[in-house]
């Protein structure tokens, strides 16, 4: 298995946000309203990283539009990074003893999400498309479970 310098600042950032997810769902912190309204919603962050998942997602299979795909992988890494510490609006419908046990699933699951970006960026960069092709339908698994999963119920 190559370890490339985006894997090791990947796993360093995801041993990071996992401290920090532990944090946030055992450690109650106070916030007051001004803060509260500065929090960035799930919503407007998953809906960045959806335009970015598009354009890769037409693009993947270029060779030629590797750098711009690897960029938009980045944003994408960068929105999902953001998106771990949110916690989502589910939240709310879980019975209160099992929220934490949610919110750390949630976690681990953007976590892997993240793992998947970076292999798709190393196949890119070792020029390796048929890979991240693969990966990137991983990927798309992955995202209509999560929302299956963490996504509020529409009623």
């Amino acid at each position: 298995m190559r370890f490339s310098l985006c894997r090791v600042i990947g796993f360093s950032l995801i041993a990071a946000f996992i401290g920090v997810g532990f944090m946030i769902v055992y450690k109650p912190q106070l916030v007051n309203a001004s803060e509260a309204l500065e929090q960035p919603s799930l919503k407007a962050n998953m809906k960045a990283l959806n335009r970015a998942y598009r354009k890769v997602r037409k693009q993947i299979v270029d060779p030629a539009q590797n750098t711009s795909s690897v960029q938009l992988l980045q944003a994408i890494q960068l929105e999902v990074t953001r998106g771990i510490v949110i916690v989502p609006d589910r939240v709310s419908e879980i019975p209160v003893n099992e929220q934490g046990r949610f919110v750390l699933s949630y976690k681990r699951k953007m976590v892997e999400f993240l793992t998947i970006l970076l292999d798709i960026e190393s196949a890119l960069l070792d020029g390796d498309n048929s890979l991240a092709q693969q990966q990137f339908g991983k990927l798309y698994q992955m995202k209509k479970e999560g929302h299956r999963e963490f996504q509020k119920q529409e009623e």
